[in-house]
Parts: C-alpha cells; sequence; structure tokens
C-alpha cells in the first residue's frame, strides 16, 4: 500500500515556523501551499492526533499552549491536492511559557502591562499564573482586570466571582465586580436600543450591584483593622469618612476631642463628619470649640468655611476662607473648600480655575470627577457632564453623591424640548434608578431620599411625596432641602400651616431659604437642589 504521504504530483509545503523554534502562549501557524494542481486541504496533527482540516486559504492553524506542557512538542501538516498529490512536514518544536518561573513572576509581569494598558500581555502572563496555580487569587485578579480593560466584561466578571467565591472578603475583587456593573450599566446607555422597561431594568440592577459589592469592599476593610486604640484612632476614623460611615466616625471622635480640644486633627475628622451628615448644630459647637481653644489650624477654618457657605452666611464664609488661604493653602481639604464655596456662591469661573489646580495635584479622583461633573452641567454640557460621572463613579461605586448628582442631571435633561415623550420617560426613569442605586449604597442618604421625593412630586403622586420627604427629614432633620421637599409634600396634601411650618424649619437651616413659599412643583424643589442643596463635599482632613 502507497503511503498516505507519497507525493502522487509535485507539491510544496512552506511553513510559518521551523525546526526547533521555541513557542509560546497563543500560536497561529500558516501553511502556504505550492502545486500544479488544486489544493483541496490541509491537515494539522499534534503528535500523531488530527486537530484540525483546513480547505481554503489562508492555511491557518492556532493552538493554545498553554493547554499543553512546557518541553518538547510536534507538529505535522499535511497537504493535498485534486490529482491525488500530497505532501507534509513535520516541525519539532519546543513550549517554554516559563512555567518553571513562578506565579509572582507571571503576575508581576502582568500588573506592569496592566499599567501601560497592555490588556493582551497581561491576560497572556495571567493566565500563565492561573497555568502554574489554577487556584491563586492574585492570577484571578490581573485577568478580572485585564478583560475588563479590554472590554470583555464576561471573563472580567468570571475571574472576580471564582475570587469572591474563594475569599468573600477579598475588597479588590469586589471593587472590580463594582467597576463591570457599571460597565453594563454604561453600555446598556450607550446602545439604548432596548425598550424603556428592559434599558431601566438593566441599569437598576448594574448600579445597585455595583453600589453593593463596594459596599461589601468598604466593610471588609475595616474589619481588618481591628479595634482601633488611642494610636490608631485617626487611622481608622479616615477609614470611615472614606467609606461615608460619618456617624460611627463622629461618635468615635466626639469625646476625644471634647475631653482635648488641642487634638485638632481629631476636631477636624469630627467637623467634617458632622457636616457631611448635616449635623450642623453639632458641627457649630465643634466649630466653637476650636475657636474658643485657640487649636483652629487651616482645615478648621476650611471646614468653617463650608459650613457658614451651607447656611447661606456668605460673609462669614469669605472670611474663613481667607484664613485658611493665609495658613495653608495647599492642603486638599482647603482647595476643596475654596470649590465648594465658590459653587455654593455660583462663582464657576473661580470653581473650574481651583478645580484644574486640584486636578493637576492628584487630587482624589472620584471628588476631582463629582465636581467636574456639576461644573459642566452648570455650564450646559450634559454629554461632557455624563461622561465625568462614567469615568468618577468607576473609582467608586458606592458615591451615593455622584448617584444623586447624576440623577438630578439626568431630571433635568429631561425637560429638554427637543426630546419625545418616551425620550423624557427614559431620562426620569434613568434619574430613578440612580438614586435607588444611591439608597443601595447609603439608606439614609437624605440628598437621594428628597430627590426621589421631587420625582414623585412629578408625577403627582402624593402618598410618595409624603413618605420619601418625611424618609429624608428623618434621616438628616437639619438639611434644608428635605424640609424644603416636606413643605412642599404637605402642601400637595392641602395641610398649608404644616407646610409654613417645615418652610421656617428650612429657612432656619439655610438663609436663602427665609420668606420662600413652599414648593408649588416638582421644578421648583429641582432649582433649590440644583443651585443649593448639595452638602458640603470635600476632601477629608487630616491627610
Amino acid at each position: 500500500m502507497t503511503a498516505p504521504w507519497a507525493l502522487a504530483a509535485p507539491m510544496t509545503l512552506e511553513l510559518s515556523h521551523k525546526d526547533g523554534d521555541t513557542i509560546s502562549g497563543d500560536v497561529q501557524f500558516t501553511a502556504r501551499v505550492r502545486s500544479e494542481a488544486l489544493v483541496t486541504s490541509v491537515e494539522f496533527y499534534i503528535g500523531d492526533n488530527l486537530r484540525e482540516t483546513d480547505q481554503s486559504t489562508p492555511y491557518q492553524f492556532n493552538i493554545d499552549t498553554l493547554t499543553e506542557d512546557d518541553g518538547p512538542f510536534s507538529v505535522t501538516f499535511a497537504a493535498y491536492n485534486s490529482e491525488g498529490g500530497s505532501v507534509k512536514k513535520t516541525l519539532r518544536l519546543k513550549i517554554d511559557n516559563g512555567l518553571n518561573k513562578g506565579v509572582g513572576y507571571h503576575v508581576g509581569i502582568a500588573n506592569e502591562a496592566l499599567q501601560e494598558s497592555q490588556w493582551a500581555k497581561a491576560i497572556l502572563h495571567g493566565r500563565t499564573a492561573l497555568r502554574i496555580d489554577g487556584n491563586d487569587n492574585s492570577a484571578r485578579l490581573v485577568l478580572a482586570r485585564a478583560n475588563l480593560g479590554a472590554g470583555v466584561l464576561d471573563l472580567a466578571q468570571k475571574f472576580a466571582e471564582d475570587i469572591v467565591a474563594s475569599d468573600p472578603a477579598n475588597v479588590p475583587a469586589r471593587q472590580l465586580l463594582s467597576g463591570i456593573n457599571l460597565r453594563r450599566a454604561f453600555l446598556a446607555l450607550e446602545r439604548g436600543t432596548s425598550d424603556n422597561a428592559t434599558l431601566l431594568g438593566t441599569l437598576t440592577e448594574a448600579f445597585r450591584s455595583a453600589a453593593t459589592n463596594q459596599n461589601a469592599a468598604n466593610a471588609a476593610r475595616i474589619d481588618a483593622m481591628g479595634e482601633p486604640t488611642d494610636e490608631t484612632l485617626p487611622a481608622y476614623a479616615d477609614a470611615l469618612l472614606d467609606i461615608r460611615r460619618f456617624n460611627d466616625a463622629a461618635r468615635r471622635l466626639a469625646p476625644v476631642f471634647a475631653k482635648d480640644p488641642s487634638k485638632i486633627g481629631h476636631g477636624n475628622r469630627l467637623i467634617y463628619a458632622y457636616l457631611r451628615s448635616a449635623r450642623l448644630k453639632d458641627a457649630a459647637e465643634a466649630i466653637d470649640l476650636a475657636r474658643r481653644s485657640n487649636t483652629m489650624d487651616a482645615e478648621t477654618y476650611a471646614l468653617a468655611a463650608c459650613f457658614h457657605a451651607y447656611i447661606g452666611e456668605t460673609e462669614k464664609a469669605s472670611a474663613a476662607m481667607k484664613e485658611a488661604l493665609l495658613l495653608d493653602p495647599s492642603r486638599n481639604t482647603v482647595v476643596t473648600a475654596q470649590i465648594f464655596t465658590s459653587l455654593r456662591a455660583g462663582n464657576l469661573n473661580g470653581m473650574g480655575q481651583v478645580l484644574q489646580q486640584y486636578r493637576q495635584s492628584n487630587g482624589d479622583p472620584t471628588l476631582t470627577g463629582y465636581y467636574q461633573s456639576v461644573l459642566l452641567q452648570q455650564a450646559r454640557r450634559p454629554d461632557e457632564a455624563r461622561i465625568a460621572f462614567e469615568n468618577a463613579i468607576l473609582t467608586d461605586a458606592a458615591s451615593y453623591e455622584l448617584l444623586t448628582e447624576r440623577a438630578i442631571q439626568a431630571y433635568t435633561y429631561s425637560f429638554n424640548e427637543s426630546l419625545s415623550s418616551e425620550q423624557v420617560d427614559r431620562q426620569r426613569g434613568i434619574a430613578k434608578a440612580l438614586l435607588e442605586a444611591a439608597i443601595e449604597a447609603r439608606p439614609d442618604s437624605f440628598e437621594a431620599l428628597t430627590a426621589l421625593a421631587m420625582l414623585a412630586m412629578q408625577d403627582g403622586n402624593k402618598d410618595d411625596t409624603m413618605k420619601w420627604a418625611r424618609a429624608a427629614v428623618g434621616a438628616a432633620p437639619e438639611y434644608a432641602g428635605a424640609q424644603y421637599a416636606l413643605a412642599g409634600a404637605l402642601q400637595m396634601m392641602q395641610r398649608p400651616s404644616e407646610a409654613r411650618k417645615a418652610m421656617e424649619a428650612a429657612g432656619a437651616i439655610d438663609r436663602t431659604l427665609v420668606g420662600v413659599p413652599a414648593p408649588g412643583s416638582a421644578v421648583d424643589l429641582l432649582r433649590y437642589l440644583y443651585s443649593k442643596g448639595r452638602t458640603p463635599w470635600l476632601a477629608a482632613p487630616g491627610r
């Protein structure tokens, strides 16, 4: 019998690789066949096993060497033509993926590639590390990050979920899952091809899942720190402030500062916690204690400036800001206090200049993105505001501040006269989805609860308007926006005397609301939240 490789007609076979080559990773072989007769097929063998047959040019065959062992490796190519001719070539190769170099070596290279956005290289070395140890979470982590960067969300999610399954307290994996869910949300928004119900369902689930995973990561971070000592209390309080557990931070700091006002670092953190949770009377008392104790520093004055600006005392805010700048204009708390007070005063040019300074100093990307989005929205550049939000929320999926701000922006955009009724409904649905995610991130988010009251007021739903407004007041009785929303809810219920009392409470908190009637519509409430409803958010002191 004639051997299957016997030449019945003249043929030559040229290959992209040569005998003795060392290969690694994903490899593509290309075969070029010269024949006077029609080439009918080319076969590809690994060892003696037929792996693939190609019947049209270019004759290309792919292998993943990571599915093979390092060491000697042979492949054979056989070509046939229509006249019964055939030719074959065998290459004796060597696979060397560096498996003997260990997991750490490949994870290190993968992390360097991630920093340069070299996703394919990071994936290759991450897979190699996982080939060495199939249970290594550092390898899974680089693979999750690289696939996220490459836009392969399903694989990114799989690797991140594998980590969480083996280590539920893994903070980076939880944060990655947040980012993956947010990317899904942004893709859904970008495509916008689904009906409103489907799109909004996707958005709600994505944003809420992202916030849940981020909160789980935050909780794991705190648990890992253990119970604080006197020495570690500042760092512990910083961690609480970072994850927005303001009341917990205040509970730890208040007795220490009350006992020893010279510990102004503790005092500044305490004032910050009070401001962020709209505990204005407590903030005023802490500021006054620092003033009477003659311990105020640049950060204390910056915090005082934000306090006075927020309650409408512009002259006092200006004076405190001047003192802060004289003492130390470089502190991030001072710089971001300038941003907030400029915004509160409607000085967008000044806000933009200081924000640029903060960005150039590598300020907190979440905070920077928040104010960048606010500034762009105020400048009536909604598309750029949205992009700034999307970039910022990827850095902290549990930022209820960003979620609430973007919700108000979406609601504002719904009044664009060029939108169809379906597009209006979509924008308002997006606003609601964002606010529900904000509540998931922080259940007592009084800004988000107030905004939900606004949406209910827009729908003419008296009961829901009252429900959300009362929830907002319950979460933060000293938040003027909540009292203003409650006044509107009471007005809807035709309870004018109670509405007036709520407005008196709002005016007692924010001087700009003195003499203002209860909001007669959701638009009235929107105008206030858009211009004056933001509580001070600035870089935390002590950093």
